[in-house]
């Protein structure tokens, strides 16, 4: 009997782990369902599937790692919105500014997984 549908997995798994102990059990069970890592930085790492590429951008720099998964729009001189990429020192540079506030003046429709190693937080945002 055929399946109706493919099985197919998608989206992000992760995990803050300081002693160590999950994060190899958690990688095994995540390269065996396909998963590549995305983001590591210390105890923090995050895995992705195949299909996501276009939609997830990597964040990287001295005070931050982490992903932004969706679009970000940009407002010139309040003309409307248009589609931008999401550069990678543009979520990077506002949290080196002005923290984690720096998330709620972006607009688009994304989501971040963001690692700051400074204050060993975790912070996961919605838009």
């Amino acid at each position: 009997m055929k399946p109706l549908a493919e099985p197919s997995t998608a989206g992000l798994i992760g995990c803050v782990d300081p002693a160590g102990a999950c994060l190899k059990p958690l990688a095994e069970w995540a390269a065996d369902r396909g998963a590549a890592a995305l983001c590591e930085e210390g105890a923090f790492r995050v895995w992705g599937w195949a299909g996501d590429e276009n939609r997830i951008h990597r964040l990287r720099s001295p005070f931050l790692c982490g992903l932004l998964s969706g679009t970000l729009y940009e407002t010139p001189g309040g003309a409307g919105d248009a589609p931008c990429p999401p550069r990678e020192n543009t979520v990077a540079e506002a949290y080196g500014r002005d923290g984690p506030s720096s998330l709620f003046r972006l607009a688009g429709q994304f989501s971040a997984f963001l690692w700051d190693p400074r204050r060993r937080e975790l912070m996961l945002f919605r838009d």
